[in-house]
């Protein structure tokens, strides 16, 4: 790889983290759909943190604002880089600006775009705010199932897993956001998600406690769906080696940051982990999972098609919008 490929690579967006990330979103923001939306959206929200953060929270910024809104940004971003410029972004009065021209750019060029980027660009922006995800959940789920988790869900024991579910996957969310690249502007979901540990960096996990919380994670529906995703449909080993890699990854992050709400989740919970296993493990939990998969491969394969499609465009102004920076801040 020479020099140029090699700074092309670099300004590239990571567009795997980005896809796992907008499926972490869409499993919080799915509202309408097909087949029985209302349960199917009941089940989404009884199983996710999205009754923890605002709604208008920029974790949302991915399904409320589209794929364009979320390149023009990271490119805007990235403008700064090897600059030392600290305090480039959205508060500064020349980030707007900038943004606004970079947005303007890779808008005209869509028509551009090669027919199958298109038509995934296209399919994206129709699916904005999970308008398919909870269509294509339903379309492989039998009433049976989805009644079944709502009949558990109703009991004493159900509500302890919906409150379990929404703690957890708020933790698995914090360990993935902590791979998202600084480029994505999160710095404020980071915060409002991740927070602070008092023992992160200094209380060392023993064996038991590893295997406390790592049983715990593995417990997370959103977790077992994203995995679910990766899996479905993929017919190269290596792309799941990458993915389990980025699993992996996001499981100890998620451990080392929440050792203190991991601990008080392994106290309130560990009598329940096993009646919580057995649920998961059911033909109704399984089959909803797999449906989540098949969903949000659907939704990785258009956002990574469109991605690259939009990464393509910014990579032919690049240039351009080097030089409109450094102009602008000279002024």
């Amino acid at each position: 790889m020479n020099t140029t490929q090699k700074h092309q690579q670099a300004r590239s967006l990571p567009i795997r983290p980005i896809v796992i990330y907008c499926l972490l979103v869409l499993a919080q923001t799915a509202w309408c759909g097909q087949v029985d939306p209302g349960k199917i959206d009941l089940i989404l929200r009884d199983i996710t943190f999205v009754k923890t953060i605002p709604h208008d929270s920029s974790t949302q910024s991915v399904a409320d604002h589209g794929l364009l809104s979320v390149v023009a940004n990271a490119q805007t971003r990235q403008l700064s880089a090897g600059t030392g410029i600290k305090d480039w972004d959205k508060k500064n009065p020349k980030w707007k600006p900038i943004y606004d021209h970079i947005r303007a750019d890779i808008e005209k060029d869509l028509p551009n775009l090669p027919a199958d980027a298109a038509a995934a660009y296209a399919e994206s922006s129709r699916c904005e705010n999970g308008k398919c995800y909870v269509q294509e959940i339903a379309s492989n789920l039998q009433p049976a199932d989805v009644d079944a988790i709502l009949a558990y869900f109703d009991t004493p024991e159900g509500k302890r897993f919906q409150a379990f579910q929404q703690q957890i996957s708020s933790i698995v969310t914090s360990g993935l956001l902590s791979l998202v690249p600084p480029s994505l502007g999160l710095t404020e979901a980071k915060k409002l998600i991740i927070g602070q540990d008092s023992q992160a960096e200094s209380t060392p996990l023993s064996a038991e406690q590893s295997h406390s919380f790592l049983r715990m994670l593995l417990l997370s529906i959103l977790f077992q769906s994203t995995k679910a995703t990766a899996l479905t449909g993929k017919s190269g080993k290596q792309d799941v080696q990458d993915d389990g890699l980025v699993f992996s990854l996001e499981l100890g992050a998620a451990m080392n940051m929440n050792k203190t709400k991991l601990a008080d989740l392994d106290l309130q919970y560990r009598n329940d982990l096993p009646s919580f296993e057995t649920f998961t493990e059911a033909d109704a939990s399984r089959h909803f999972i797999e449906a989540m998969g098949i969903a949000g491969a659907k939704s990785a394969s258009r956002t990574r098609l469109a991605l690259a499609g939009l990464q393509g465009i910014a990579n032919k102004h690049q240039q351009e919008w080097r030089v409109l920076f450094k102009a602008d801040l000279s002024q």
